[in-house]
């Protein structure tokens, strides 16, 4: 019982994006203070936007904002004794920042256990220029522990940081049943489709990188074998306008009829779809373990997903869903049309899928991996 009392007086700093979420960095955060990790520490969150806002523009007042916010985190650490920071951080150019942060828990004598929500190694690393390269290994080899999605990120950080201790832990989500507010229609309403329609649905930044150029090269085909497919992509943007290019094909290509953008909802709403939805589809160019790819497999969803990231590690091939090439609108069209004509092979992939997040990527899962990760860090040097 000490022990647990111990536990309990530990102070951990989250720093990351603010739940309640819509993108995946801050759906895990939400995952893990929600958790019973909660019973034995304290957690606080320290707020770092992924896209600055709206009115700080310009450089100079861009510049101010992140000068300001240094400020804060260092101000916040001197205050009060944490015993450790965990960073929720993407691997991109935004990780000078990170860098410049660990620099500040350094100083403090506040020890960071650096979390890498990644997307492409060779996109994020090999193809960037010796600068960010540098920025890169600084930072890795400033953590005192590193923790990543899968295990191939697992092999390339060890690489650069030898000394540092690296862990494999997935993305996880707490099995709980659906919660919808009273007031949301079902998705088949929303749309205007019949009972008869089969929904495939999409959820993720809509744009290039999660593959919705790529779905919709490939719905005239589809559309084309069976009329009552309907396409459903519920997100909001990654980065502003980024959705323009989705939409203008949309208006130009005649595709309204059999295709539906709905914005960013709470993710209670996302569940409801899902089950709603017959195949959930994902067909990403780039990807670390997405979340949404989780609330999928949590549903039972029939899923189709491409083979980048840390997405084999999720599914694996005609047991838990069916993987397709990342970039290739035929190969979409191959695996619905083959999907469509199965219903046996949906459910059966379905089951697959369920199963595999029960055993895998349940929230009490990862939260007893996480658990020994924080034990390391609140006992070494």
């Amino acid at each position: 019982m000490a022990v647990t009392e111990e536990k309990r007086m530990r102070r951990v700093l989250m720093l990351g994006p603010l739940p309640p979420p819509f993108g995946g960095i801050a759906s895990l955060m939400q995952a893990i203070i929600g958790s019973n990790l909660a019973h034995d520490y304290s957690f606080e969150i320290f707020v770092r936007e992924s896209i600055m806002p709206g009115k700080w523009s310009g450089l100079i007042s861009r510049t101010l904002f992140r000068v300001k916010r240094f400020a804060r985190f260092f101000i916040v650490l001197r205050k009060t004794r944490y015993d450790f920071v965990h960073m929720h951080v993407a691997f991109n150019r935004s990780f000078l920042g990170t860098v410049v942060f660990m620099l500040i828990a350094k100083i403090t004598r506040t020890k960071v256990l650096l979390h890498i929500h990644g997307t492409d190694w060779g996109m994020r690393y090999k193809q960037v220029n010796p600068g960010l390269k540098l920025v890169y290994l600084i930072g890795v080899r400033m953590a005192d522990r590193i923790v990543v999605l899968f295990d191939a990120w697992n092999a390339n950080i060890r690489k650069l940081a030898p000394r540092t201790p690296v862990h494999t832990l997935h993305n996880f989500l707490e099995d709980v049943e659906t919660r919808v507010p009273h007031q949301c229609s079902s998705l088949r309403e929303q749309i205007g489709a019949g009972e008869d329609c089969l929904l495939v649905l999409t959820v993720g930044f809509v744009g290039w990188r999660k593959g919705h150029l790529d779905i919709l090269d490939a719905l005239p085909r589809i559309v084309e074998a069976n009329e009552r497919v309907r396409f459903v992509m519920v997100g909001g943007e990654e980065f502003p306008g980024e959705s323009l290019p989705v939409v203008r094909k949309i208006e130009e290509e005649g595709l309204g009829k059999y295709v539906s953008v709905i914005k960013e909802v709470d993710r209670d709403i996302i569940q409801k779809y899902l089950l709603e939805a017959d195949i959930f589809l994902l067909p990403s160019r780039r990807e670390g373990m997405p979340m949404s790819i989780l609330e999928a497999m949590r549903a039972g969803c029939t899923i189709v997903c491409s083979t980048v990231g840390g997405i084999p590690d999720m599914i694996e091939h005609e047991k838990s869903g069916l993987l397709v090439k990342p970039g290739s609108p035929p190969d979409i069209a191959d695996a619905l049309e083959h999907l469509i004509k199965n219903q046996t092979l949906c459910s059966d992939l379905g089951e697959g899928a369920r199963k595999a997040f029960e055993e895998r990527f349940e929230q009490n899962v990862g939260v007893r991996k996480l658990a020994e990760i924080y034990d390391l860090m609140c006992h070494s040097p």
